[in-house]
């Protein structure tokens, strides 16, 4: 028995020492969370219909290539909507431009056809499964996107979190959390920034940075098909083409840079490709020499030079920028364009004086609820409430020291769960504390109600803690930053309570047992 105790008493040091050396000091080994800290909490939207027209753009180019490549003629292929039209078709073509379709576009559309004079006009729908990959891949890469971007611009420990869902079910907001923000203006332009970067062809020998009315005289009020008008930066309005040359998915780099106007320095923005996009780029400059390319930025046209000579991996994107423009512009390019534009739904900043006061006031109520709780123990099971205090105790440094290890985030909710671990580790010792009593009315020894009162108080302990931290795990797997925070304390310190309350708390009652004679338990 001796050596049993030995042991155990040993482990209790380990684990002890192991705790504190995981949280101290605490100012550097604990975050505090946003409603601590103070900084911004936000709730954005992501916008997908446009990336779902862009997607259908880009077939619809696909499918013009394709007809292209089998040297099969049609009148016009277009996009509308979710649709893409292919019109003109002979019939004797039909068949083989349906199977060509199927084969590469079956999983994406759903087709129909409708037949005419001899000519079949083709129509293909991006069904609900393929909408919905979109939709999804879109809401994922903006969320990663906006880590890249935050963590560049050097907020520490932020919380960015998939929230909501769409008419399809799928997550259409993001939560952002970002403690000790202390410019949250640039913050939300930096996450706002769509940073979008496309490069399209401009229509052969149409005016450019002219009135919409100008441009819709020059095309007879009828913009062509697989075109659109976009704004030019320094004025007025020109016409490309919708289905980019290449995005600002091909790049692999961007940074700021300086150029040489006529003679003059200005900021821009040095940006190279990928392979994918090196090839794409080659072969649109390579076959459009004459012809003017757009760098178009957030649906404005910043440029459009003159395609001189095939490029392949690199270019420039220049324009009325400052030196700090041209470098939040290369952090968004570099940790990658937003897929889709973001809308601010909800915008709450805390700052640092409440954070303070907040944690005062937690801290406060902690403390109350220690002191309370360590007088009612003493008071109801007088020495042997000592036990309990000190298993309270060492359960409050297991907890401290697990956030510490873990890099745990305390919040005001973390701070509430710690105040509930407080109760639920008393209720531990009181179910324990009350079994032996029962086993003493029965007569039996001190030694051996207190082993009875152990085993039989553990299976109900055990059942207690495992189904709270079930609920604990959900409320980590879906809430927010101080519900997560909630649920990492209350895990914390239920895992502290089965240690501290059966194998600590027994320890002590063995130390006594063996060590004092006493012939009447205080409890």
């Amino acid at each position: 028995m001796i050596k049993n105790v030995k042991i155990r008493l040993i482990l209790i040091l380990i684990v002890l020492i192991a705790s504190i050396y995981a949280f101290w000091p605490p100012q550097k080994k604990i975050k505090l969370g946003l409603d601590l800290k103070g900084g911004m909490h936000l709730v954005l939207e992501i916008k997908v219909e446009k990336v779902i027209l862009q997607e259908v753009a880009q077939y619809a180019e696909r499918a013009k290539s394709l007809l292209s490549e089998k040297k099969i003629t049609a009148g016009k292929i277009y996009s509308v909507g979710e649709k893409v039209v292919v019109e003109g078709i002979n019939e004797n073509d039909y068949e083989k431009v349906r199977s060509l379709f199927k084969d590469y576009f079956s999983r994406e559309f759903d087709f129909s056809s409708h037949f005419g004079n001899g000519k079949v006009t083709m129509e293909m729908k991006l069904n609900p499964i393929a909408k919905k990959q979109i939709e999804r891949e879109t809401a994922q890469q903006s969320l990663e996107t906006l880590e890249r971007r935050i963590n560049q611009y050097g907020v520490a420990e932020p919380t960015l979190q998939l929230y909501g869902s769409g008419k399809d079910g799928v997550p259409n907001e993001i939560i952002v959390e970002l403690p000790g923000v202390d410019n949250p203006e640039e913050v939300k332009s930096l996450l706002k920034e769509t940073a979008s970067l496309s490069l399209n062809l401009v229509y052969p020998n149409a005016p450019y940075g002219v009135s919409k009315e100008t441009i819709m005289k020059f095309f007879k009020n009828k913009i062509p098909d697989g075109y659109m008008i976009l704004p030019v930066e320094n004025g007025g309005y020109a016409v490309v083409q919708k289905a980019p040359v290449i995005t600002g998915k091909h790049l692999t780099n961007a940074k700021a840079t300086l150029t040489t106007e006529l003679g003059i320095p200005k900021h821009a923005v040095s940006f190279t490709l990928n392979s994918e996009g090196s090839r794409k780029f080659e072969k649109a400059t390579g076959e459009n020499i004459g012809r003017r390319l757009a760098i178009v930025l957030d649906n404005k046209i910043i440029s459009a030079p003159e395609i001189k000579d095939r490029i392949s991996d690199s270019g420039v994107i220049s324009g009325n920028f400052t030196e700090r423009d041209a470098q939040l512009l290369a952090l968004n390019l570099r940790s990658g364009a937003l897929p889709a534009d973001i809308v601010i739904l909800e915008e709450r900043t805390i700052g640092p004086s409440l954070g303070w006061d907040s944690i005062q006031r937690g801290i406060k109520a902690a403390l109350l609820g220690l002191i309370l709780v360590i007088l009612i123990m003493l008071f109801y099971y007088r020495l042997s409430g000592l036990n309990a205090v000190f298993c309270l105790i060492i359960n409050l440094i297991m907890l401290l020291g697990a956030l510490g290890y873990f890099r745990g985030t305390l919040t005001l909710p973390g701070i509430a769960g710690i105040i509930l671990t407080i109760g639920m580790a008393v209720d531990s010792n009181v179910l324990i504390f009350e079994r032996i009593k029962e086993e003493l009315r029965l007569g039996k020894t001190i030694a051996s109600s207190v082993e009875a009162g152990f085993s039989k108080a553990s299976l109900t302990i055990f059942d207690a803690n495992i189904t709270t931290l079930i609920a604990a795990a959900f409320l980590y797997q879906y809430g927010t930053g101080p519900i997560k925070g909630f649920a990492v304390t209350l895990t914390a310190g239920l895992v502290a309570n089965l240690f501290a309350a059966i194998f600590v708390s027994k320890t002590v009652f063995q130390i006594v047992l063996d060590k004092v004679k006493i012939k009447k338990l205080s409890i």
